[in-house]
């Protein structure tokens, strides 16, 4: 099951982020590759920082710093590595999307017959809603474990 992220290949090279996101993430790096902590990658982008979530976590000072001390810090080569996949067509999986940043996922889970559940919400959706979110995993694992 993915919850709001990128679904991965059926096999193969399977890298951490699609492309754009790459070269983002690359412009955004200092000279020794390093990077400022993720909650901080959007910071000036309105639209994102809000379909993220970020801009209502930030809402409640202490847990946004909180949140933000349990970040890792990364460099950009991070992301030049990949994981070849293994053949796993054969494995019940489903998507639970939270923001529409994954639109694109969705409808790869979709055209590949996978359960989708929408919610309404950002990206930070487990972490802003979290009862929501554990009622939508349930109930995905139910619909699996059902299926299988």
């Amino acid at each position: 099951m993915i919850v709001d992220g990128e679904v991965p290949p059926s096999r193969g090279a399977a890298p951490p982020v699609r492309p754009a996101l790459r070269d983002f993430i690359r412009s955004i790096a200092a000279s020794d590759g390093t990077l400022p902590i993720w909650s901080r990658w959007f910071a000036g982008d309105i639209k994102r920082t809000s379909l993220v979530g970020l801009d209502l976590l930030a809402r409640d000072p202490i847990a946004f710093a909180e949140f933000e001390r349990g970040l890792p810090k990364l460099t950009v080569d991070w992301f030049d590595d990949t994981i070849e996949l293994a053949g796993w067509d054969h494995v019940p999986a489903g998507f639970i999307q939270c923001s529409p940043i994954y639109d694109h996922a969705t409808l790869e889970a979709r055209r590949r017959g996978w359960p989708v559940i929408r919610l309404e919400g950002t990206h930070l959706h487990p972490t802003l809603q979290p009862a929501e979110t554990m009622h939508a995993i349930l109930s995905m694992s139910r619909q699996l474990a059902n299926a299988a």
